[in-house]
């Protein structure tokens, strides 16, 4: 994905369990809207199965043009919950932040984790039998995978696991 010409980007606080609603009603409107996802396993029925979340739960970007200022129509849109601010004025968010955010993105709008991960990092890991589970990367192994010690049960257990699936905890 790469960012349209927009002037500005805005970021929206939307209420709770509202995120495809205020999505869909901002875009009703005309506004460019952006919200990254992150895929993740969770366990449903006892099995798992890969789900979207907001990236940002909670927020989601507009994009409007600077002569248009149309806070009002953002802020009273069914789901919004407000405009991020400092102030009287609207928080703008860096249209280079958006970009990079945007090239992370996949075609389904997910931010692909590029696997930053180094030795003694805490990571969480997202896909997987063992998605949710923390540990601590022991070594980073070939093929793009890590050895990581996850605590479990009181026990530490070693196990290799790919370095997209683990996404560093920061403390």
């Amino acid at each position: 994905m790469r960012p349209e010409k927009t002037s500005y980007w805005l970021l929206v606080q939307m209420k709770p369990n509202s995120t495809s609603i205020a999505k869909r009603n901002l875009e009703r409107q005309g506004f460019r809207c952006f919200l990254p996802l992150d895929r993740r396993t969770r366990r449903q029925r006892g099995q798992l199965t890969s789900v979207k979340t907001p990236f940002f739960p909670g927020y989601l970007f507009v994009g409007i043009e600077a002569d248009d200022a149309p806070w009002r129509a953002i802020r009273s849109t069914y789901g919004v919950a407000k405009l991020v601010s400092f102030g009287l004025q609207p928080a703008i968010v860096p249209e280079e932040l958006i970009g990079e955010l945007m090239s992370r993105c996949d075609n389904e709008g997910c931010i692909q984790n590029h696997g930053d991960v180094s030795e003694r990092d805490r990571v969480e890991i997202s896909h997987g039998p063992l998605a949710n589970f923390f540990g601590i990367v022991e070594k980073l192994a070939a093929n793009e995978r890590a050895w990581v010690l996850i605590d479990m049960m009181g026990q530490s257990i070693r196990s290799s696991i790919p370095r997209s699936d683990l996404r560093v905890v920061i403390q």
